[in-house]
């Protein structure tokens, strides 16, 4: 999949502004960002890349702030080998979970240790949707469960409620990298014979397939897009985790959800990002 690339310069910069102006971005298509010191970069699907629904969106929507961008092509690259040039820190999650790079070190001090190869995608761990979902995974019961894992990226939440006693667990990625990333954490992980790779978007929900855990780690306009193939695909009873937007977005997930037979539980929020659990009733 080929990205494109905008790099936004914001005046004046803080952190109020920078989580308004991915928020906006978010909002027309970009699924990614890089906070770096003096700009942030942010990524989008070339295929939906519109610049002038950035330049007259997005920057001009709110007063408090300027912004001026230049936007590039990006080659297409696997980025588990640009991790690996990197240094991937390990996480650690409420005390219990430790998320680190494959290698040979054990800790038996956590509940929860989870290998990956260090990954760009959404999902390592590192980012506050995800954390919190791995944080509530802790206490949901996952034994003997279908899962769905939807936007899976590195595939950590689907290996999380495998070591959790679900019975299988289906996640799926439009990005090919996060496919092939996801294929290999399961057998780092040894939960392949739970855990099945399926690369491609809510269409490759196999048919007729009913789930009673379904994890959605994507951003809102995809959510609601798509959120009623998740409710066909959810057992009554059954539970369903939205993720990857702000708590700016909830109460609109809230009301779509409501209209496809689900019942709100509750909201965590972390540093402007929600994660949104709710049950299917109907």
């Amino acid at each position: 999949m080929k990205y494109i690339k905008t790099v936004c310069h914001i005046t004046p910069d803080n952190e109020v502004n920078r989580d308004l102006l991915m928020a906006a971005l978010g909002e027309i298509g970009y699924d990614s960002f890089v906070d770096e010191e003096e700009y942030i970069d942010a990524f989008i699907q070339e295929e939906i890349f519109n610049a002038s629904a950035v330049e007259n969106g997005a920057l001009n929507f709110d007063p408090l702030y300027q912004v001026t961008t230049s936007s590039e092509a990006v080659a297409e690259q696997n980025w588990n080998q640009v991790w690996e040039e990197e240094t991937f820190k390990e996480i650690i999650i409420a005390d219990k979970i430790l998320i680190r790079a494959v290698g040979p070190e054990n800790d038996s001090d956590y509940a929860y240790q989870i290998e990956i190869i260090p990954n760009m995608s959404f999902g390592t761990g590192d980012h506050e949707t995800t954390a919190m979902i791995l944080e509530k995974l802790m206490y949901v019961d996952c034994q003997d469960k279908q899962v769905l894992d939807m936007g899976c990226g590195t595939g950590i939440l689907g290996i999380m409620t495998a070591k959790r006693g679900a019975a299988h667990v289906d996640a799926i990625d439009i990005d090919h990298w996060c496919y092939e990333s996801t294929t290999q954490n399961s057998e780092i992980n040894n939960v392949v014979s739970i855990l099945n790779p399926i690369h491609g978007d809510v269409n490759s929900i196999p048919e007729g397939k009913k789930y009673d855990i379904i994890l959605a780690n994507i951003h809102k306009n995809i959510l609601i897009q798509d959120m009623h193939r998740y409710a066909a695909s959810n057992n009554i009873g059954g539970e369903l985790f939205l993720s990857g937007f702000y708590t700016s977005d909830t109460d609109d997930l809230i009301a779509h959800a409501s209209k496809l037979g689900y019942k709100y539980l509750e909201t965590m929020e972390k540093d402007s990002w929600a994660v949104l659990r709710f049950v299917k009733e109907a």
